[in-house]
């Protein structure tokens, strides 16, 4: 049985990066960027007024005060998207809009609060400093600087960022794709009334719900009954167009378990079985090859010059020489390209014709309780996930806290109780409402962290130190 941090270890090191792609711009919340993005112009592109006002020069209006104001000609009006041509003179001022392009002699906006109008004149109360209330050109970006560097999680500013900047497609980590499948003859549809022996499907709805949250693609969801031969049948469907494979229920050790069984029939080969967790000790995880046997060998040519040869029996592997050099990119005829990257982990990627991909496929088996299998997706499947679309902090934020009451458990597994954040004078606290047991949500659903209770622990009193992790819906 492995420990928890173990097992997320082993997950991230089978876990690849996703390749880029370009995508609108209006499509890219959540993603990650993977190009850097320098500003094609200079922004703001031109001077503009910060402020509704007038655009003065400043030794004319040096002495001005509400006592004595100083009366300057309005000799035009500047909206914006406007452009006003005639430059401005002494004794003479504009009237301007926020965001309006400053006319040539402007030397400094005064903002309407200070000035009044009548018979086409400007009263001015008050003096100004030079380039007061103005937006300088080129004061955030010049032309050519960095705005954003690749790894950056694109957020509502981000995309307004972008947008400022030009750009109506942006080059970002592709999402990973998402197959579900929830096992169990018990199961009926949540609107269907309960019969005695069954239960209505929940794991379905909060599985896709956490996904949604991610922004992943969902492409399947599938329900399979307690037959290996069905299961079978499912799982080799739910790959086929899947990154990563969800099963939730029959991993356990009963006589209609059948997840290990079906995933080494499938060719999934087994990474680990069991963690020292509760909720969530019988977990599964594996990975698929690309190839059933889980054997590849790719060779390609160009003007005779160019070999790469890739070979996967549970690794990766990829050599590539071009004169005595190593290259990592081949195109034959323009149908084939191979290329590799390397994070912690060799990865392949091959297209053919555009429809044949290559790459380890991830799949996780969760129990069926389903606190478990919250507990287990939150700790082990959206780091994966999160990982693959690049993003950078891929684990539930961590922070200290106080427990409200004592809690005990037995020796062995790490446990991890649904709590509620209390805060009060600078003090985090938990406290725990309702019953922990893996077949409730109830807790769950009250809950916005969990509280880590460590696996060499049998006791924590009242006021206790432990370890919380906020839950994906919680903002502090």
């Amino acid at each position: 049985m492995i420990d928890v941090k173990d097992a997320l270890k082993a997950v991230l090191e089978h876990t690849p990066l996703l390749p880029s792609e370009t995508i609108p711009l209006n499509k890219a919340l959540h993603s990650v960027l993977a190009e850097t993005i320098t500003a094609h112009d200079d922004i703001p592109l031109f001077d503009s007024s910060a402020m509704d006002g007038y655009g003065v020069k400043v030794d004319d209006i040096e002495f001005a005060s509400d006592k004595e104001p100083v009366a300057l000609k309005i000799v035009g009006v500047v909206r914006a998207g406007q452009v006003y041509e005639k430059p401005i003179e002494h004794g003479t001022a504009v009237k301007i809009f926020t965001g309006a392009m400053v006319p040539e002699g402007v030397e400094a906006v005064l903002i309407k609060e200070n000035a009044s109008e009548i018979d086409g004149k400007v009263l001015a109360k008050s003096p100004v400093k030079t380039g007061e209330n103005i937006r300088r050109r080129g004061e955030e970006f010049l032309r050519g600087d960095e705005a954003l560097s690749p790894g950056v999680l694109i957020t509502p500013p981000v995309i307004g960022l972008l947008a400022g900047l030009g750009y109506a497609k942006v080059r970002v980590y592709r999402k990973p794709k998402v197959a579900v499948v929830i096992t169990g003859d018990e199961l009926v549809d949540p609107e269907n009334p309960l019969k005695e022996g069954k239960i209505r499907d929940v794991n379905s709805f909060t599985l896709q719900a956490a996904l949604e949250e991610l922004g992943v693609e969902i492409v399947s969801l599938k329900r399979a009954p307690d037959s290996p031969e069905k299961l079978l049948e499912t799982v080799h469907q739910s790959l086929q167009s899947a990154d990563v494979l969800i099963i939730s229920g029959g991993v356990s050790v009963g006589d209609f378990d059948f997840v290990r069984e079906v995933s080494e029939n499938a060719g999934i080969k087994k990474v680990f079985w069991k963690v020292a967790i509760k909720p969530g000790k019988p977990t599964f995880f594996g990975t698929k090859g690309a190839n059933p046997n889980g054997r590849l060998r790719l060779t390609a040519k160009t003007n005779g010059r160019l070999r790469l040869t890739a070979k996967t029996n549970g690794r990766l592997r990829l050599t590539a020489k071009t004169n005595g050099r190593l290259r990592l990119t081949a195109k034959t005829n323009g149908r084939l390209r191979l290329t590799a990257k390397t994070n912690g982990r060799l990865r392949l990627t091959a297209k053919t014709n555009g429809r044949l991909r290559l790459t380890e496929k991830l799949v996780f088996g969760l129990p069926g309780n389903p606190a478990s299998v919250l507990v287990t997706f939150y700790l082990f499947v959206r780091p994966a996930l999160l990982h693959m679309m690049g993003r950078k902090e891929t684990q539930l934020t961590s922070l200290p806290a106080l427990t409200e009451s004592d809690i005990q458990k037995k020796n062995g597994r790490a446990e991890y109780l649904r709590g509620k954040i209390q805060s009060q004078n600078g003090t985090v606290s938990v406290e725990f409402h309702g019953e922990q047991h893996s077949h409730m949500l109830s807790s769950f659903a009250n809950a916005d962290c969990l509280a880590v209770f460590p696996k060499e622990q049998t006791c924590i009193a009242k006021g206790g130190k432990v370890q919380i992790q906020l839950l994906p819906w919680v903002a502090l």
